[in-house]
């Protein structure tokens, strides 16, 4: 395990021609990301990162699975059984965003669905309905 030497940053400019604001890992002037002695630590760490997210799949898909949307409740159901599969997922900030964002397009189609309802029976109220 690296260990920072403390508040002391990094003595590197980034790449934006910023100084680097990373800790210097101990017996360094530089962080892990810039200390030439790590290389070959942050090529295995890379590596390693890469290997830890291949083969991670939500599911096979059915054979022959077709969807067939005809309605608004259609489409809820093929979002909820798709947010249940995301669930499923190791807690990530990617799982995060998804689910968010299933949710807010469900939240939505519910709220369109309520305006439908209450658009159709003012309609209906006024005797527009024909």
């Amino acid at each position: 395990m690296i260990e920072h030497a403390g508040p002391r940053p990094c003595k590197a400019m980034c790449k934006s021609g910023a100084a680097c604001r990373m800790p210097c890992v101990s017996g360094s002037e530089y962080c892990f990301t810039h200390d030439p002695a790590l290389a070959a630590r942050r090529k295995e760490a890379c590596s390693r990162g890469g290997r830890a997210r291949q083969g991670r799949k939500l599911g096979p898909l059915g054979e022959g699975e077709y969807v067939a949307i005809n309605s608004l409740t259609d489409v809820v159901r093929v979002l909820e059984r798709e947010l249940n599969e995301v669930l499923h997922l190791d807690r990530s900030i990617s799982r995060a965003r998804a689910v968010g964002y299933l949710c807010g397009i469900v939240s939505g189609i519910y709220k369109d669905s309520e305006l439908e309802a209450r658009l159709a029976a003012l309609e209906a109220q006024a005797g527009l309905v024909g």
